[in-house]
Formats: C-alpha cells, sequence, structure tokens
C-alpha cells in the first residue's frame, strides 16, 4: 500500500456511547480522501464497542482501511494511543478523543498549511456537552492559541512549556516520523499523556507550527478526567480523577528538576503557588499570604535551606488539601469571618510572617531597624537643635555601631525598601475582607508600629508633610519644590545628599496617607482628567460632560505636552487639541506655560483620569507613580480592545502590569474585560463593567451633532481609515489607494482619507515613498469629491453622515457598529479583530474582492445588516441603560470614598 498523504486518524475512546457517532461522522465528512480509520477501544463497559462495529460495517468503504482495536483491560490514556499508532500506516497521524468533532475541511487545511513541519496546531471552538453544536460557529465561545509561541526558539519554548503548557492537543496533526524518531506516550503517565510528550519534542527539536484554521470542536464533559482536578477538587467517586492527580504530582516533581537544571527557580515557586490556590479554589486571605510569601522570598529563593523548606511547606499543604477538601472549605470560611470580626487580619499575618523567619534562623527584632539607618541618623542630626545631649547621642550612635556588627541579615530592613508596595497590597487585602475604611486608614498611619516609632524618635517630633511635587535626580532632592515642615528642625534650603534614598519615599507615602485621612469628605469632588491627545479625548469626554452637569464634581481638563511613538523625542501639545477643548468651551488647564510645569497636586483632586497608561508618552511630572497613593487613580481604555487573542503583542502592550498596579477602577466594555480575563486575570476585581464613553455619540442625549461637511451632496459617502506600520506589515495603504484614486475619478460619490498621523512619516522613514510622491498622492486626492483629513477635530461627527467606512485594524469599527452602517475591514495577519465583530464586517483580503464589495454597497445592497443588528444586541453596548458616561460618573460619585 502507498502510505504517501495517507492520514491515519485514532479515536480514542472509553465508554463514550452517546458521543463517539459524531465523532465518527466528523470524520466521515472530511473533504480529504485518503484516510484510514482506527479505532481504539480502553475496555468500555458500555455499547460504544457495539456501535462502532455496526458503523464501520456500513460505512467502511469511505476510508482506505478501517480497524476496531479492543483492549481486554483499562490501561490508561497512553496505552490506548500506543495502541492504535503501532496500527497506523499513514504518513500523518491524527488522534482525536471520542467526544470532540473535526471541522469539515480540518485534514485538507491542515496538511496544505504545515508543509514540512513534523507537527501543527490551529485554532478549536469550545463547547459544554449540554449545548447543542449550531452550524452558525460564530456563537460558540472560541479559545485561539498564541501565535507567539511557534515563534520562539527551542530553547525559549522548552522554557515556557515547563511553566505552562500552550500547545492545544485536540488540534493536533503529527508525522509518524516522530513518533518513530523518539516513540509514542510515556505510559508511566498513564492519564495525563500529552504534557511529558510535548516536552520531549521540543527537546529533541522536532518542527512545530500553527495553521491559522478553525478545525476542531472540543467539547469540555463534567466527567473529564483534568476538569473534575481542575475546578471541582478531587471527586471521591470518580477513581481516574484520582489516578489523574497521581500522574501530575509526579509530573511535577520531574518538571521541578527540570526548571531548576535551567535556572528557573522562582518561576518554579511562583507557578506552584498559584496551582495550588487555582486547583482547590483557595480564596482571600489564604490567596493572598502564598502570594505575598513567596513575592517576600524572592531574594534568598536560591538558598538550598529555603529551598527544601518552601518545597516541604507547599507539598504537605497540597497533601493536606487532598486529604481533607471539604474540612478545609469551612476552616477557610470561619476563620475569614473570624478576621472580620476581630480586626487583626494583619496581626495574625505578622505572626506567621515571624514564625516562618524564625524557622529560617533569621531572627531580627524591630529595634534592628534602627541599625539599618545609622548613616542617616547621622546625617540627620546635625541639623538638630545644639541643646541635644551630646552624650546621649553618642551612646545611642555606639549602640547602633555595635548592633549592627552583630547582624547579618535584617529581614524588616529589606521590607522596608519596598515600603509602598508593600502598604498598599495591605490596604487591598483589608479592604476586600470589607473591613471598615477608617480601620483601614488608621492602619495604614500607624503601622506597622516600629515605623512609625522610628520616624517619631529619630527626626524629633516628625510633625507633618506636605507635598506639592517631588523631583529626583541621582538621589538627590530639590527642597525648592519639596516643602517639609518640622516643629523643632531647621527650616532645609536649596539641594542636599541624601544617602538613603527609601527614607524620602516612607515619608511621602505617610504625607499622602494623611492627607488621604484629612481631606475634606464635604464639598465638590475634584476630578483631573491629564489629556495628551486629540484623537483619543473621545474615551473620557462625555464623563467630562456629566461631571460638569452634576453639582457633586468640580472637573477640569489638565491639557499637557507629550510624546508620540514615532516622533521626535521632545514634547509638545497635540495639533489641535488645545483649539477643540476652547471651542467646547470646557474648564481646563495648560499643564506647561511660560516655562513651568504645573503638578497635579496643585488642583487638589479626589481622582485623576490618565487617557493613556504609558509612562514613555508624557513628561515624568505626570507619572502615574507620583499620586497612585493619593489621589484614586481612574482609567477607560482610549480605544475598546477589539483585538483577537491570538495577538499577542498588541494584549502585552495594552497591559501596562505597573499601571493597573496602582490604578483604582478601570471602566470598560464587555470585550474589553474578556481579554483582561484571558490576559490578566488578577486585575478583574478592577473592572467596571459600563460600557466605552466612546460610543456615546450615538446614545440620544450625547450632544454630539452632524455638522459635517462634505462636497457632493449628492453622493454616496465613504470614509478609509488607513493605519501605520509599513514594517510591520499593518496597513493596507499600499494595496488599495490606487484602486481608491480610480473609483474617485470614475464614481460619483464623496470619499475622504483620513490617515493615521503617522502614516505620512512611516511612508519616509521605510523609504517606501519619497516625500515628492507623498506630496502627489495628496494633491491627487485633493479634488471636488475628496479630500485626505478633512481637519475637523472630532471624527465622531463624519461617522454619524457617511454611508460605509472602509478600514484596517483599529477600535472605530467596534465604535461605527452601531451605526448600523456598512463596514469594509482589510486585515492583516498580524492584526487580527475579535471574530464577533469580523463576522459582520465585509472582509476584503484584495483587489478584486474590494472592487465586488464596493459596487454592491454603492447599489445599496447590504446583506451583514441583521447580522449587526443582533452583534449589537450581544455586546451590550450601553449596559445599564443610560450612556456610559453618565454611568461611569454615577459610579465615581458612589463609591469613590468607599475605599
Amino acid at each position: 500500500m502507498n502510505n504517501e498523504d495517507l492520514v491515519s486518524v485514532i479515536i480514542v475512546s472509553y465508554n463514550s456511547e452517546n458521543t463517539i457517532m459524531q465523532t465518527l461522522e466528523s470524520i466521515k465528512s472530511q473533504t480529504y480522501n485518503k484516510v484510514e480509520l482506527i479505532i481504539t477501544d480502553d475496555a468500555s463497559s458500555d455499547n460504544t464497542v457495539e456501535l462502532c462495529k455496526q458503523w464501520i460495517a456500513n460505512n467502511q468503504q469511505r476510508f482506505i482501511q478501517c480497524e476496531l482495536i479492543v483492549s481486554k483491560e483499562n490501561c490508561g490514556v497512553a496505552g490506548n494511543c500506543n495502541r492504535g499508532i503501532e496500527k497506523a500506516l499513514g504518513e500523518y497521524i491524527k488522534l482525536i478523543a471520542a467526544d470532540d468533532i473535526l471541522i469539515n475541511n480540518y485534514l485538507e487545511d491542515m496538511i496544505n498549511g504545515m508543509g514540512d513541519h513534523d507537527i501543527a496546531f490551529c485554532y478549536e471552538y469550545l463547547f459544554c456537552e449540554s449545548e447543542e453544536l449550531e452550524k452558525d460557529v460564530k456563537y460558540l465561545k472560541v479559545a485561539p492559541e498564541s501565535l507567539e509561541t511557534y515563534r520562539l526558539s527551542y530553547k525559549e519554548l522548552y522554557k515556557k512549556q515547563l511553566v505552562r503548557n500552550d500547545f492545544n492537543a485536540p488540534t493536533a496533526l503529527i508525522r509518524s516520523r516522530v513518533f518513530k524518531s523518539i516513540g509514542g506516550y510515556d505510559e508511566n503517565y498513564p492519564f495525563m499523556e500529552d504534557l511529558p510528550f510535548w516536552l520531549k519534542c521540543v527537546k529533541t527539536k522536532q518542527k512545530i507550527c500553527f495553521v491559522e484554521i478553525y478545525g476542531v470542536f472540543y467539547r469540555r464533559s463534567m466527567k473529564s478526567i483534568s476538569r473534575g482536578v481542575s475546578e471541582f477538587g478531587i471527586d471521591v467517586e470518580n477513581e481516574k480523577q484520582k489516578k489523574f492527580k497521581s500522574d501530575y504530582d509526579r509530573f511535577l516533581k520531574l518538571r521541578k528538576k527540570e526548571m531548576f537544571k535551567h535556572g528557573m527557580i522562582k518561576q518554579y515557586y511562583l507557578t506552584f503557588g498559584d496551582e495550588i490556590y487555582r486547583d482547590f479554589k483557595l480564596k482571600h486571605p489564604e490567596k493572598k499570604i502564598i502570594k505575598l510569601i513567596l513575592w517576600l522570598f524572592t531574594p534568598f529563593i536560591k538558598h538550598d535551606f529555603l529551598s527544601r523548606f518552601l518545597d516541604n511547606y507547599f507539598i504537605q499543604n497540597q497533601e493536606r488539601l487532598n486529604k481533607k477538601y471539604t474540612v478545609l472549605q469551612n476552616y477557610i470560611e470561619q476563620k475569614k469571618e473570624y478576621y472580620i470580626k476581630k480586626n487583626d487580619y494583619f496581626r495574625d499575618f505578622k505572626k506567621q510572617q515571624m514564625n516562618l523567619i524564625k524557622k529560617q534562623k533569621m531572627k531580627c527584632r524591630y529595634m534592628k531597624l534602627e541599625q539599618q539607618d545609622t548613616v542617616l541618623y547621622n546625617d540627620l542630626k546635625k541639623n538638630y537643635k545644639k541643646n541635644k545631649n551630646e552624650l546621649r547621642r553618642n551612646f545611642r550612635k555606639q549602640k547602633y555601631e555595635i548592633k549592627k556588627q552583630n547582624i547579618k541579615v535584617t529581614f524588616l530592613g529589606w521590607i522596608i525598601l519596598k515600603w509602598e508596595v508593600i502598604i498598599r497590597r495591605y490596604y487591598i487585602i483589608l479592604l476586600e475582607q470589607k473591613i471598615s475604611p477608617f480601620i483601614c486608614k488608621l492602619f495604614l498611619l500607624l503601622s506597622p508600629i516600629s515605623i512609625y516609632h522610628y520616624i517619631k524618635h529619630s527626626i524629633n517630633n516628625f510633625n507633618n508633610c506636605v507635598f506639592k511635587s517631588i523631583r529626583s535626580e541621582d538621589k538627590t532632592i530639590n527642597f525648592d519644590i519639596l516643602e517639609i515642615k518640622y516643629r523643632t528642625a531647621p527650616s532645609f534650603k536649596g539641594q542636599i545628599k541624601i544617602k538613603n534614598e527609601w527614607e524620602y519615599l516612607l515619608k511621602r507615602e505617610l504625607a499622602l496617607q494623611k492627607k488621604y485621612l484629612n481631606h475634606k469628605t464635604k464639598g465638590p469632588i475634584k476630578i483631573v482628567f491629564v489629556i495628551h491627545l486629540l484623537a483619543t479625548i473621545s474615551a473620557v469626554e462625555t464623563i467630562f460632560i456629566a461631571m460638569e452637569k452634576d453639582k457633586k464634581f468640580k472637573p477640569i481638563i489638565l491639557i499637557v505636552p507629550g510624546l508620540q511613538p514615532g516622533m521626535e523625542s521632545n514634547y509638545y501639545y497635540n495639533d489641535g487639541l488645545i483649539e477643540y477643548i476652547q471651542e467646547k468651551g470646557y474648564n481646563y488647564a495648560l499643564g506647561y506655560e511660560k516655562g513651568n510645569w504645573h503638578s497635579i497636586f496643585e488642583f487638589d483632586p479626589d481622582g485623576v483620569f490618565f487617557q493613556t497608561p504609558y509612562e514613555s508618552q508624557r513628561h515624568p511630572i505626570y507619572s502615574y507613580s507620583n499620586v497612585k497613593a493619593f489621589p484614586k487613580i481612574m482609567y477607560t481604555p482610549y480605544g475598546p480592545w477589539v483585538m483577537d487573542k491570538s495577538v499577542d503583542d498588541y494584549i502585552s502592550c495594552g497591559i501596562d502590569k505597573n499601571f493597573f498596579n496602582t490604578c483604582w477602577k478601570m471602566f470598560a466594555d464587555s470585550l474589553t474585560i474578556e481579554i483582561m480575563q484571558y490576559a490578566a486575570p488578577e486585575y478583574l476585581s478592577k473592572c467596571i463593567l459600563t460600557g466605552t464613553p466612546k460610543v456615546d455619540y450615538v446614545w440620544k442625549t450625547s450632544g454630539i451633532v452632524d455638522t459635517y461637511c462634505w462636497k457632493n451632496v449628492k453622493g454616496k459617502k465613504i470614509i478609509w481609515l488607513p493605519r501605520w506600520g509599513i514594517e510591520e506589515d499593518r496597513t493596507s495603504f499600499l494595496d488599495y489607494y490606487r484602486y481608491f484614486l480610480n473609483i474617485i475619478e470614475t464614481k460619483d460619490i464623496n470619499f475622504v482619507m483620513r490617515p493615521h498621523p503617522l502614516l505620512w512619516k512611516d511612508l519616509k522613514q521605510s523609504q517606501v515613498m519619497s516625500e515628492k510622491e507623498i506630496e502627489n498622492i495628496i494633491n491627487q486626492y485633493d479634488r471636488e469629491n475628496s479630500f485626505i483629513d478633512d481637519g475637523c477635530y472630532d471624527y465622531r461627527e463624519g461617522l454619524l453622515s457617511c454611508d460605509f467606512i472602509i478600514a484596517d485594524f483599529t477600535s472605530v469599527i467596534y465604535e461605527y457598529i452601531p451605526t448600523m452602517k456598512p463596514i469594509v475591514y482589510t486585515p492583516k495577519d498580524n492584526t487580527l479583530i475579535n471574530p464577533l465583530i469580523m463576522d459582520v464586517c465585509y472582509v476584503v483580503r484584495n483587489g478584486n474582492e474590494m472592487k465586488s464589495v464596493i459596487d454592491d454597497l454603492l447599489l445599496g445592497k447590504d446583506p451583514m445588516r441583521e447580522k449587526r443588528k443582533r452583534l449589537i444586541n450581544q455586546l451590550n453596548y450601553f449596559p445599564n441603560g443610560k450612556s456610559n458616561g453618565e454611568d461611569i460618573m454615577e459610579y465615581i460619585k458612589t463609591n469613590i470614598a468607599n475605599n
């Protein structure tokens, strides 16, 4: 038999009488013809084998060869797979569970797409066993893979696989030569066959690729072996789940050796801690304790004795949870209630922390804090009044020096270096326990008691710090900007050198907390909007308008100079931004005028909205790190995150974790929150579903009026939105600009091109076009019925009045859907949009498709209209029945003083 291009499809079954017929029919309906079918059954106790025999008798003519293998005893998934692989004759092997389903063109597309690679994966659709499989797959939950994984080197990929498995086994198509070279699945792990196998594939440098198709329906079952462990705890009635857990524990030991061998010690403990509370649904405060312990011990993680201690601690903890899961859950709830009633969470945590330190022979007491700061003490005492007792100061100095010599490790001294982070974390924990905000704030001001005691005595009646702004260069504090008041200490002038920089961070934190406690609760709520870009002001504009109308708010827009990616490295006011604010009559102030920078603190705000989370786009004086203690930082994405989950570079760019660590709340739409749940679930508690204010322009009370001026009143009105990114292949400008010039000449239309502000500069820098060629294109577009960059400050006016848009990847597509007008989308491989949104767009990939779609739209044909209507209801643009700006304003008014 000629086995070239033959595909051996192996169905792995066990008690699958309810689902295997769907699997068999999906294989029968494949568009690829050279298929060998093998069914390998692992001693099923139901009617699976009888059903398979009947089906093969009726359908064996469809396949090159059919074979049914039945095991007399159950030996696990790994052994079941290996039996089928040994019998397979094909060049390609496709293993599929007896409850999964292949899409009709899966085999054909995968073979064409994988080329000379050894292993190929693709996208899958997830559906639950209780759901009917719909023909219209857009309603199913899509679980795309991370394409970035397949671009890594073998060394980087191996390390990533040790931390997290990114290979989606149900979609894999594998050449038979892989099994011949490295062997089949490891039967030492009978119920967890895939993880060791993928590690072995990467280690032996098998060529792996990803084919961008949706090829498999993956059924999530409550009876699944791994699902029972990971989401529902250990099911005592399911023996296979117990065996899977045993396999997984043994695999963790093997993984630990490999991670330590590759220097991944820190990653091991962090992922190990995550598995404990994820597998057993641990909630606060235990989850916080585990994460904080791991974080605190990070500097010492290379010490063997501590490594062994952490191993024993987590393994014993995990074994205890396995045996007494129900008892532990009750214990956690009782303990949580005890913390809430007694308000002593921090005290108990501190005891646990001290016990861990004693076990590691790292004894320390609060008095050791003074030894860490001997140098600072000597600097400060020069400024004390001369009537200080000289003998007393000398005695204290000698005592510090003696104790300092006897101390090798000062654990709490190291904690002080991380003061701001620890204070913020404790505050969040306490608030999540629903403890009184007043108690939380009092705790922040007084805890830890030793630090407060030290500050009080070492600075001699430290009274108050009022920070207008802070500027630090080479550990030098400029006291012309920093105003500090002491009762007994002399005033400082000019600059002084500070050897212990953390001391000023500590004093700043205390001062800001005191300001927070004493801040007036009556009068208006002051909100500052830090704005540096005109193009994305619509993300916060309706929030500002709603606050201006409400007497309880006093908002102001702080217009600041900024930087734009790809532009020269100097700060400038965005073109048209000041004019737009003045035209609207909004209350505003300039961040820079007459040679002076104005600080956010000059406006004494209760909250601050930053337009973007990126520090590099603003001057350091407007850094969110300077205002993170007070006032509260708020954010609404400047563009809804409409990208597909497979586009990791966009997702990682949009989620600045340093910013979200300090952010109070993020107000977002459903798609953005879904991306957060996928990429950064730790910040979900900060996300509020309000919808994006960028779509408020279609709300009846938005105040946006269609005053757009078109040159040709009668013709169809079209807007084209090409983006930049020539070298990254993110723009379709070069593909279609000649075609649009042609239809402008031949069709009776209105045409506006609104390019991204960086497009022309990008064309020059990439040397695709000269400046003269660009000017020529601009002149060609500037006709009676078309123009480039209409000069309108508010792009939403054009969206309201045009008949349809043509766009590259942009969040404007999401904003335009509520108008119910057609959208022509020109995708690029590395800028994929969410499949839900792509499904209601006219997707165009070449000139012929563009011509066909444009001709139909000009004739008034719009078959996608009903799909857009359904999607509007599905995305829920206005979740609370009011404009999203008003909804956000109401939430802030109700909750800003709570926590």
